[in-house]
């Protein structure tokens, strides 16, 4: 019984209980929605509020609603004319660092002016030849200065062969052949050997010279030019053969004793010449000097005519040519030829010699 009556009080506490609660939260609810109305109001009067003139006005409905209020003003900035300082960032351009441009050291050639050789002072020493001197040049080439300063001769000179020669586009080419110019040899300390080969060939009358000696104090050396004329002319000047007319020649000279002293190489030409620094051992004797040539002209026809013109060729002593199969050049004064081409040995023959060989004169 007791039981029944303990249960029965406790399910009326919990309902009493229950109620309370109940009753309570409601009353709690209704004061939220109060506020919330006030505060609804308070937003209201708020959004009412406005400026004149810079002071904030409060309406007076809202005064009179809320005789005290406590309003918080917010933190008002007030604009200005001034627009605002716009700090523009830094722009910091990249360091441009250029390579460096090293230009190359250009060592510019050592301007080495050329030597060239003064002209010796012209003396009077008559083995100069009336003072005649020599000049070097920067190509090495040679001039024979006469006193007045004037070019006697140019030499060239080739460094494969070590030798001088005149090219036979030179000087000589104007003055041509003329007899005169050997009897002045003389005069110019030349002492040479010569002789011509005449004969008659296209029409015109042709001759070919050979010399051989001594050129001044400073050269031993040779020639060989061919030159023409007219036929019908009276004079005996020959003119230097054009181009049409040159011939392939070869020279070699050799000295006794000393054995070659130079080849001229076989080539067209109308004049080859070759010189070696030296001196005779007696000027009026060049039989020291043996040349060996050799002559390809155009046309067997010339060649034979050369030949019998070789022949007739003689000096003072009786020297002459001779026809033999084989020449050499140990026997001199012989000649021999093949088709275009002629060779020959010549050591003593001199047409130009007036007196015998037994006289000779002693070189200074």
């Amino acid at each position: 019984m007791k039981k029944i009556i303990a249960a029965c009080l406790s399910v009326l506490v919990g309902a009493f209980g229950y109620t309370l609660v109940e009753t309570s939260i409601d009353t709690r609810v209704s004061n939220l929605e109060a506020e919330c109305s006030s505060l609804q109001g308070v937003v209201s009067s708020l959004a009412e509020l406005h400026e004149r003139d810079g002071v904030i006005q409060i309406p007076d409905a809202y005064m009179t609603t809320n005789p005290n209020p406590t309003i918080t003003m917010p933190t008002i900035i007030m604009p200005t004319d001034k627009e605002p300082a716009i700090t523009e960032p830094a722009i910091t351009e990249p360091a441009i660092t250029e390579p460096a441009i090293t230009e190359p050291a250009i060592t510019e050639p050592a301007s080495t002016k050329p030597s060239v050789a003064t002209t010796t002072k012209p003396t009077t020493n008559p083995d100069m030849g009336g003072g005649n001197t020599v000049q070097t040049n920067p190509d090495g080439s040679k001039d024979i200065v006469k006193p007045d300063g004037s070019i006697a001769l140019s030499y060239s000179y080739s460094a494969a062969d070590d030798y001088f020669y005149v090219d036979d586009s030179s000087w000589e080419e104007n003055f041509a052949f003329n007899r005169l110019y050997d009897m002045d040899a003389v005069y110019t300390v030349m002492y040479l050997d010569t002789f011509h080969v005449y004969y008659n060939h296209g029409g015109y009358d042709r001759m070919i010279q050979f010399w051989k000696g001594q050129y001044g104090l400073l050269f031993l050396g040779g020639e060989i030019g061919l030159y023409y004329k007219d036929p019908s002319g009276t004079t005996s000047h020959y003119n230097c053969a054009d181009e049409d007319m040159e011939i392939f020649m070869q020279m070699t000279v050799y000295r006794e004793g000393y054995g070659e002293l130079f080849t001229r190489p076989y080539a067209s030409h109308w004049w080859t010449t070759a010189f070696v620094p030296d001196k005779l051992k007696k000027f009026n004797d060049r039989t020291e000097l043996t040349m060996v040539a050799k002559l390809t002209f155009k046309t067997e026809e010339e060649r034979a005519k050369f030949c019998e013109g070789l022949e007739k060729v003689t000096d003072i002593d009786g020297n002459r040519f001779r026809y033999v199969t084989n020449i050499s050049k140990n026997n001199s004064e012989q000649y021999t030829y093949n088709d275009t081409t002629g060779d020959l040995v010549w050591r003593y023959l001199d047409e130009e010699r007036v007196t015998p060989l037994k006289t000779t004169t002693i070189a200074p």
